[in-house]
């Protein structure tokens, strides 16, 4: 929930979001589906024990099903696994996963653009990574002729 401290007093909004309403990834056991974001990764929820990831770069989520103690798979086709919620510097989205039997139903690569996502406001960041480089850069041209060149 989202508030707004004014005059008149405050106002209040709530974004609820129903699974429905939320981006599908189709996945398989035997392919690694990688989700890259623009910006540094912050924090993931994975809603159940189902699917497996791990953040190898910091802008991308590399997930998976996960089999059973013995390397078998039990899901049906089109069943929902998890919903996983990615959490970047700025920006948040959700994504159901669902599973295929058919490797060539998984979606192995997912580029996710800004416009896609939820603005996110993250109290743990002060400056966004992106936003830091170009005042560094900026700050470096100051009291000097810069060549021009974009960096």
């Amino acid at each position: 929930m989202s508030c707004l401290l004014g005059l008149a007093g405050a106002v209040c909004s709530q974004v609820i979001n129903k699974s429905s309403d939320v981006q599908t990834i189709s996945v398989n056991e035997t392919v690694s589906t990688h989700i890259t974001i623009g910006e540094p990764i912050e924090y993931v929820d994975i809603s159940t024990d189902r699917i497996a990831g791990d953040i190898p770069i910091k802008n991308i989520l590399r997930i998976k099903p996960v089999c059973d103690t013995v390397g078998e798979i039990h899901y049906k086709d089109g069943e929902v696994l998890a919903i996983i919620t990615i959490v970047s510097e700025r920006y948040k989205i959700q994504f159901n996963c669902v599973y295929f039997s058919d490797r060539d139903k998984a979606t192995s690569n997912v580029d996710v653009k800004t416009e896609d996502m939820a603005s996110y406001v993250n109290t743990n960041i002060d400056m966004p990574e992106l936003e830091m480089r170009r005042f560094e850069i900026n700050r470096k041209c100051l009291g000097m002729a810069c060549s021009g060149r974009l960096y």
